[in-house]
């Protein structure tokens, strides 16, 4: 027996869901007898997941014959010798998740009533429509504190196609800054997935009543950008009609003053207790109050100099009392002095010096200050730097940055105690401070070569109450070694910038965390957030560091700043 001979017409058809389209099969015998066929729809969508149904499932096929279409004996269409006969195949594709949307194969089996070996096999393709069918919900749907709020973003994909959303959160009036965690979500389809939100507050404020401040989330396609414009139909203003493939959802952050009436009287007795000690201290003191001028000449430094790598090299020395702060030298090896002077705090006790040439010697030299007078410059220390060693690559070529040194792009390596580079050779070249992150756009500070810079803006005030639940896990952005002001400054001022960006973040001194058991005392830049187990604090700390590479270079591993339980450190 001769296998029929079968012609699909047309061979690519489009339908919508919840709508039909018709296939024509025309089968032609070219054997010698008569023969009945039976005709059959055939897809691939045996693996397409729980609840899809390919082609196959809601197709029928209309029998020439008047019979029953599903009685295996019984032909679906009968055709004489040299003959053909045509048979329509309707495809009615379900409204819903069934039916995937985009291009769905399909086949059409020919086979004989007599003879199941002797069959014919044709392929098309149907362009499904896709459907967009996104939800979206936040919880709580108003949140309320001084700094910043929590809310759940739970997206579901009800359309009959999988997505790739980029989630963002805008307010009206730029009053807010927000922390989403994932940004980019993929949603099957009939999937749910959350995103965490955090809302930060722009301007605390001190005193007054209660504001609500609204904010609006959108889950929109990752290829598509954010600011395409909206539909618009003629007659109603732009925006007015909702962009069919965008989630949307409304939620407000309640900002509550920052001083209530208990706190103006802690705050009120705490400053009545420190105009005490101070009177006490200066009582202690004799009414001593001798000027830096009646102080004379401050005593002459001592100063060591360490290579630190093939670009670094870190000067340390032991602090010189009543001084108003330092002048670092580039000097030769001879004591000459070149290039203008960095200025250093008096409460620093050593610098690194970046951007060096590997194995080259460099020399420095120390001059302490009190007020106009200068102390006698230190006894010239130099150090050759290391040979340089090529760094190890990742999988996709980024060179790795140790754990034990903090890179942060544009402000050089960032020793314990450093504050700022200090310009090796070149007297001329001028020096850019880093830039510091502010609410407001375009805002930047521009300072002369003189060395680190003064914040004028102080540390944001600290969180309500403790930050951190016994046995939560904190996420380490930045970690910063140094003790007193220096390490405190360099960590506020990166508090600073991770809050311009909408990231949460609190300084947090080492030493009020003896649990932590860190041998050198410093400061921590953590996520203002707690989180249940070290793998959730690491993946929150890489979401940041993803979006943040300039101020997050690298995650540090997770802490317990609070102990599970009395006795066990965290």
């Amino acid at each position: 027996m001769a296998d029929p001979v079968v012609e699909l017409e047309p061979a690519t058809a489009a339908v919508e869901p919840g709508g039909q389209t018709r296939v024509v099969v025309t089968v032609i015998n070219e054997g010698t007898i008569v023969e009945g066929y039976r005709v059959e729809v055939l897809d691939d969508m045996a693996g397409a997941g729980p609840g899809v149904a390919g082609p196959a499932s809601w197709s029928e096929v209309l029998s020439a014959e008047g019979g029953d279409a599903g009685a295996p004996d019984t032909p679906d269409v009968t055709v004489y010798p040299g003959q053909q006969q045509s048979v329509v195949v309707v495809f009615s594709p379900p409204v819903g998740t069934k039916a995937p949307g985009g291009r769905c194969a399909f086949a059409i089996r020919v086979s004989s009533v007599v003879d199941a070996d002797t069959s014919t096999v044709v392929e098309g393709d149907l362009e499904v429509g896709k459907v967009s069918a996104l939800q979206a919900k936040v919880v709580p749907v108003t949140s309320k504190g001084r700094w910043h709020g929590r809310h759940v973003v739970e997206l579901s994909n009800w359309g009959n196609t999988p997505v790739r959303l980029t989630v963002a959160a805008e307010d009206p009036d730029r009053a807010l800054g927000f922390l989403v965690q994932p940004e980019t979500v993929e949603l099957p389809v009939g999937a749910t997935a959350p995103v965490r939100l955090r809302v930060r507050t722009r301007h605390p404020r001190l005193r007054g009543p209660a504001t609500r401040l609204p904010f609006t989330v959108r889950a929109r396609p990752a290829d598509r950008a954010p600011g395409t414009a909206p539909t618009v139909v003629p007659g109603l203003p732009p925006g007015t009609l909702p962009e069919p493939d965008t989630a949307t959802v409304d939620g407000a952050f309640t900002q509550k003053s920052i001083v209530t009436t208990g706190t103006a009287i802690g705050a009120g007795l705490a400053v009545v207790g420190v105009a005490a000690l101070t009177a006490y201290g200066f009582s202690l003191r004799g009414g001593s109050g001798e000027t830096f001028e009646e102080l004379g000449v401050p005593d002459t430094p001592e100063i060591t100099v360490e290579a630190q790598g093939p670009d670094t090299v870190r000067v340390s020395w032991p602090p010189v009392e009543n001084i108003e702060g330092y002048k670092l030298y580039t000097v030769d090896a001879e004591g000459v002095r070149s290039g203008e002077p960095v200025a250093v705090d008096p409460d620093v006790g050593a610098m690194t010096v970046a951007d060096l040439e590997p194995e080259q010697e460099y020399c420095f030299s120390l001059v302490a200050v009190r007020g106009e007078i200068n102390s006698p410059g230190s006894a010239t220390q130099c150090a050759q730097t290391e040979e340089a060693v090529a760094a190890p690559t990742t999988e996709d070529g980024a060179s790795e940055t140790s754990e034990e040194t903090s890179v942060d792009p544009g402000r050089g390596t960032t020793e314990p105690e450093a504050t700022t580079d200090v310009p090796p050779t070149d007297p001329t070249a001028e020096e850019t401070g880093g830039e510091t992150a502010t609410d407001e756009p375009g805002e930047t500070t521009a300072g002369e070569p003189t060395g680190p810079t003064v914040p004028t803006v102080p540390p944001p005030p600290p969180v309500d109450g403790p930050p951190f639940e016994a046995g939560e896990w904190a996420a380490v952005l930045v970690t910063f070694p140094a003790e007193g002001s220096a390490g405190e400054f360099a960590a506020n001022q990166r508090v600073d910038a991770l809050g311009a960006e909408g990231v949460a973040a609190l300084a947090v001194a080492t030493d009020e965390y003896p649990d932590l058991g860190f041998a050198q005392q410093g400061w921590l830049v953590v996520m203002d957030d707690g989180f249940a187990s070290a793998a959730e604090a690491t993946q929150a700390c890489q979401d940041v560091q993803a979006a943040l590479p300039a101020l997050v270079p690298f995650c540090d591993p997770p802490v317990q700043p609070v102990a599970a339980s009395a006795g066990q450190p965290g």
